[in-house]
């Protein structure tokens, strides 16, 4: 892949960057989304309270009873990226998972797909959540019915939430991905589109740098 040309604007209006972070055993790992917001640009305290509403919505009890108790939902992180000088605040939750088998390889994830109204070169945005217990398992290579159908619920929440949280003045309205570049080149000005939905898929995906990253 050929880096972009140009220089890369972190600045990207209305718009917040959220933050799922977890620790599988002693690996990191976390998920990277994004919504718009209208009205005033968050505080610090509307983050976390916003990064609060939003990890409550996802990580509920279903999906606790899919982890092993070795990967723990640590928090939810909000960063304004509408000015160099943005608010970021977290939440801390530290909420293990229930399940009494042993965790999978720290690689292997569960895949939600998201639906945005582009097509665009490079594929379609993804994300991808950490290893589930062995009990999670149907077979080597798929995620178990009853798991899929868990996490469909909980990434159509968590679309939902990322549309409709607020705290203060700020009011998330919609889940969305950033555009940084086009055409191999950095863009002046980022641009955001909104996110319809997701699917979960039943295969077992891979992240192989997650067996050695360090931090998040």
């Amino acid at each position: 892949m050929t880096k972009p040309t140009g220089t890369r604007n972190p600045i990207v209006a209305d718009t917040v960057m959220v933050e799922l972070l977890w620790t599988q055993d002693a690996f990191p790992a976390a998920n990277v989304l994004h919504a718009t917001y209208n009205g005033d640009p968050p505080s610090v305290d509307d983050c976390a309270n916003i990064a609060q509403s939003i990890g409550e919505t996802f990580f509920v009890d279903a999906i606790v009873a899919d982890y092993p108790t070795t990967t723990t939902f640590v928090g939810v992180r909000v960063t304004d990226l509408a000015s160099d000088t943005g608010a970021s605040g977290e939440y801390a939750f530290n909420l293990a998972g229930t399940a009494e088998d042993a965790g999978t390889v720290a690689s292997a994830c569960v895949l939600a797909s998201w639906s945005i109204l582009r097509r665009y070169r490079g594929g379609h945005p993804r994300s991808y959540f950490p290893a589930l217990a062995y009990g999670a398992l149907e077979n080597p290579g798929q995620w178990d019915s009853g798991v899929v159908a868990d996490f469909t619920i909980a990434i159509a929440a968590l679309n939902d939430i990322l549309a409709s949280a607020t705290s203060g003045t700020t009011n998330l309205s919609q889940q969305c991905i950033v555009s940084y570049v086009l055409a191999n080149a950095y863009r002046d000005t980022n641009v955001t589109f909104p996110v319809t939905g997701g699917t979960v898929s039943n295969r077992i995906r891979t992240q192989r740098r997650r067996l050695t990253s360090s931090s998040f």
